[in-house]
């Protein structure tokens, strides 16, 4: 038992009064919490990010740099890949994908020669492709010897096994984008059954187009959007942009279209009616389209885009541009009368504008093809036309880049009516790929809702310079157009199908045009008043 002295006694009660009494000062100290007020509460944090995409489309083995909008030297697979390298080694929030169309039957004869080689060169840079509809003009087999290439994912929901309805391809992915989910999903053109070859597509499949294409395409956005809880939905291709304005305008959902297949020049813009966005990078690699979605979030608060002209200026990947030129020169080796000169043009004779009015290449072709048959009026759509043909001199090479593809003369006996209804269809497809360039007519067209008036057709249809006069209703007309026009475009062969006289007259529209260089170099082309565009 511990005893204490009265000493020890008093020092131990004075040591805990001491100790009390600091305790007491250190909670004095201490400021009291106070709750805060409804308007002192602290909001959320909120995070703002951003997403970069690139895409390009209808590359059509388009290897080189080339004349373009004026530039003797846009476009260039190796500039492509360095613009996406680099923009990928400088942020880590970028999606790059490619629309399809990655190579073409014999124009430009790189394809033949190399066919998918460029899909390689792409690894680990592109995210996806979209199946175009030329991926499958080498057949089945060179296809899938193509796609176990690379990898990235090929998707598209268009092409499906006949006996089961699934999907030949991946349909869709989902992209996780620092923390941001993106899914993204590709369709093919109503087209797709009349261009590709029954016997090239892969067996037992077919496309799925029209009707069934858009029902499909509102199942992906749902399940991306209510099963896999995407924030953001792209589609990447491949169909006209006329399709791609109805199937924004039929399933909402979709944030942002990446045009392709119509070769069209179209800034970002929002589809009527829509809450969709679009834009479109033209061809050949001639530019990019870069767009940004601004993210608050994680939800979509603002897209922002523009398209990026491939040119002298675009960083460029050194591996592939030095692979570009042996492999060019070897090319040029092989197939020399690809690279024979035909003659010269001693202007620009222009495709500006194609899809809007008339240009110098379509006077200049149209006018041939037109005389040729002695035909009042020749008419053929703005695809037939991709490129310009430069002032000097004219290689077999260059002039398909231009005109590429095999249309004979298809000749049909309309009545006044049925000519100014197939004029007024090519007008209401202003704007598209469809619209129509022409010879033997001259009209005016409303820029705001695409009516004609003041339809004039040659006088004689033998002697062009007997003049214009206005279209007889009840007159016959002989009126000519591309096979493909004819019997293959949409509602144009309705048109053609109840004329009278169809007639295939075999004339190769591009070994004429071939012939005129050759013997009339240096030639020429001049934009003549035929169309007149009112405001």
């Amino acid at each position: 038992m511990l005893y204490l002295s009265v000493r020890h006694a008093r020092y131990l009660i004075v040591l805990m009064f001491l100790l009390i009494l600091t305790l007491v000062g250190c909670q004095a100290a201490i400021p009291a919490a106070v709750a805060p007020t409804p308007a002192q509460k602290a909001e959320p944090m909120s995070t703002t990010s951003t997403i970069d995409i690139y895409h390009f489309t209808d590359y059509h083995s388009h290897a080189l740099p080339a004349f373009a909008e004026g530039d003797p030297s846009r476009g260039g697979i190796a500039r492509v890949v360095g613009l996406i390298e680099e923009a990928k080694a400088d942020n880590d929030n970028v999606l790059a994908f490619s629309g399809g169309d990655m190579m073409n039957l014999s124009n430009p004869v790189w394809s033949d020669a190399y066919t998918c080689t460029e899909w390689g060169w792409f690894n680990n840079t592109l995210d996806g492709m979209a199946v175009g509809n030329h991926e499958f003009d080498y057949g089945p087999e060179v296809f899938a010897d193509c796609a176990n290439r690379i990898t990235y994912p090929i998707i598209s929901s268009g092409l499906v096994v006949s006996d089961t309805m699934e999907s030949y391809l991946q349909e869709y992915k989902v992209y996780d984008v620092d923390g941001v989910k993106v899914g993204v999903f590709a369709v093919v053109g109503d087209d797709y059954p009349r261009i590709v070859k029954p016997e090239m597509a892969p067996e037992g499949t077919r496309w799925l187009t029209g009707e069934e294409k858009l029902a499909r395409a509102a199942e992906i956005v749902d399940i991306l959007r209510n099963d896999e809880k995407v924030d953001v939905v792209i589609s990447i291709g491949h169909q006209s942009n006329l399709e791609d304005e109805a199937m924004a305008q039929a399933i909402p959902g979709i944030d942002l279209i990446l045009g392709t297949h119509s070769h069209l020049k179209i800034p970002l813009t929002q589809i009527e009616g829509t809450e969709t966005y679009y834009i479109s990078p033209f061809q050949y690699v001639d530019y990019v389209s870069h767009v940004v979605l601004n993210l608050e979030d994680g939800q979509l608060a603002g897209i922002e885009g523009e398209l990026i002209p491939i040119d002298s200026s675009t960083p460029e990947n050194a591996i592939v541009a030095a692979n570009v030129r042996a492999m060019q020169t070897a090319l040029e080796a092989q197939y020399p009368e690809r690279f024979e000169v035909l003659g010269e043009a001693s202007v620009l004779i222009d495709n500006e504008g194609i899809n809007l009015g008339e240009t110098g290449i379509g006077n200049f072709v149209t006018d041939l093809a037109r005389g040729a048959v002695e035909a009042h009026a020749f008419l053929s759509t703005s695809s037939s036309f991709r490129a310009a043909l430069p002032p000097g001199p004219i290689t077999q090479e260059m002039y398909l880049t231009a005109l590429p593809y095999a249309n004979m003369i298809v000749t049909a006996e309309m009545s006044g009516v049925q000519l100014l209804d197939l004029l007024a269809l090519s007008a209401g497809k202003r704007g598209s790929d469809t619209f129509s360039q022409i010879s033997g007519l001259r009209y005016t067209v409303d820029g705001g809702d695409n009516s004609v008036s003041e339809v004039q057709v040659l006088a004689d249809a033998s002697d062009p310079s007997a003049g214009y006069t206005d279209v007889d209703p009840d007159a016959t007309y002989l009126v000519s157009t591309t096979n493909f026009q004819a019997m293959i475009a949409g509602g144009y062969k309705d048109l053609f199908a109840a004329a009278e006289n169809l007639t295939n007259t075999e004339i190769d529209i591009n070994q004429l045009v071939i012939d005129y260089i050759r013997e009339n170099s240096p030639v020429s082309a001049v934009l003549d008043g035929r169309v007149q565009i009112s405001e």
